[in-house]
């Protein structure tokens, strides 16, 4: 990071925020919220918070963590002494946790967000530290625990995307690899899974459904760098698609695009047939239409896009819908179930309308909604096995949105 005004500026492309407020204020209610969702959604820049530290109780998510457009993370702890095994699968008892309301101008809806995206270890820790002359030992602090020891290894995770990002994905003014919404979605989608974990996906008309999307205690689940590094440099890497032309691609990655009222659905279809058993991931992130003005230090909402995430199956005897997940006010959708038949696969992102639009009425027109996808099938085939496999694995064919 290079400070302003010294000839080569760089916005920070990943910051962390360890701090928070109680629960009196809510998503779009605050204006530090406000602000921070503002911010992201003109810079794309990847904003991770801690969840903060009241938890067990639910609905205990203030600011800024609560914003519509930030990384939450809330904190794991080990089920067995760290010493012999710490391995972190348990929520720990403090760290906050969802369902939490959801406030817009004009409208507020309690108890409905999932706002936890992921969580991290956050106990067990001894920490430098110096209380002060006169302090036995006063050079460190043991078995210390919060969401703030969590959230930054979040952000470090996502720093160091961002630094391979730039490496070997950003060319230009193109940045779009290093978008907040690309490394949010590749994050959540690596995730392991933790004890408990669920979104509340059921089976509605045959047809797995959840109106959650996450988990409302640790999101899509505990950090996994490795996996993380893997879904985003080994496959498919982003903009796949330069025509309307089907463009062959790997069986797992992720893609930067947009939907809009009048291009509504991108469709990526897997042209390799998913075995039976194994287990599909999907994670879909966007973010709030929110302008931020430097000068006045000031944001507003303009508006809330709802979009859904779908899985449908395209061949054989009994082809159509077998996945969806569509959450209320919220800016993030995710699938992880066990694929149910032999068969051809395809991802569709829809755009189904708008939660909440300040401009709607005679005349107004909505440009659109940018977003990032990630997805993969596991296990995943090696790297190796892709490459010299690619002609058979993944046809992705889209209608495409606006940018």
């Amino acid at each position: 990071f290079t400070p302003v005004g010294t000839g080569t500026a760089r916005r920070a492309d990943v910051i962390n925020s360890s701090w928070g407020s109680g629960a009196s204020f809510y998503s779009g209610s605050a204006p530090e919220t406000t602000l921070l969702d503002g911010v992201i959604a003109r810079y794309g820049t990847t904003i991770v918070c801690a969840a903060g530290n009241s938890g067990p109780t639910v609905n205990t998510l203030g600011i800024p963590n609560s914003a519509l457009n930030v990384i939450t993370v809330g904190a794991l702890r080990s089920t067995d002494p760290p010493q012999t095994n710490p391995n972190y699968n348990t929520i720990s008892e403090i760290s906050s946790r969802s369902p939490s309301f959801v406030t817009v101008p004009g409208m507020t809806q309690p108890a409905l967000r999932a706002a936890v995206h992921l969580t991290a270890p956050g106990e067990n820790f001894s920490v430098a530290a110096y209380d002060g002359p006169g302090t036995v030992p006063n050079w460190y602090r043991f078995n210390q625990r919060g969401t703030s020891y969590a959230a930054p290894m979040v952000a470090g995770a996502a720093t160091l995307l961002a630094d391979v990002g730039y490496d070997r994905f950003v060319r230009g003014t193109d940045r779009t690899a290093v978008d907040g919404r690309v490394l949010k979605a590749v994050l959540m989608n690596s995730a392991d899974k933790t004890t408990g974990w669920t979104n509340a996906q059921t089976s509605l008309a045959g047809v797995i459904t959840t109106t959650q999307a996450l988990d409302y205690n640790v999101g899509t689940g505990r950090l996994n760098m490795d996996g993380a590094f893997r879904q985003y440099t080994d496959w498919t890497a982003g903009n796949v698609v330069a025509s309307l032309a089907p463009t062959l691609v790997s069986g797992a990655g992720w893609d930067f695009d947009a939907v809009s009222p009048g291009a509504p659905t991108d469709v990526y279809r897997i042209g390799a047939p998913l075995p039976a058993g194994s287990m599909f991931t999907a994670t879909l992130t966007w973010f709030t239409d929110s302008t931020y003005d430097d000068d006045a230090n000031a944001a507003a909402l303009i508006a809330l896009a709802d979009l859904s995430l779908e899985v449908y199956r395209v061949d054989g005897v009994a082809p159509g819908l077998v996945a969806r997940s569509d959450a209320r006010l919220n800016t993030a959708e995710h699938l992880h179930f066990a694929i149910p038949a032999l068969g051809t696969y395809e991802i569709r992102v829809n755009h189904v309308g708008l939660e909440y639009w300040s401009q709607a009425g005679p005349g107004a027109t909505y440009g659109g909604t940018p977003f990032a996808i990630a997805w993969r099938s596991t296990p995943i085939p090696a790297p190796g096995t892709l490459s010299t496999a690619a002609p058979a694995l993944l046809l992705l064919t889209r209608r495409r949105g606006v940018r």
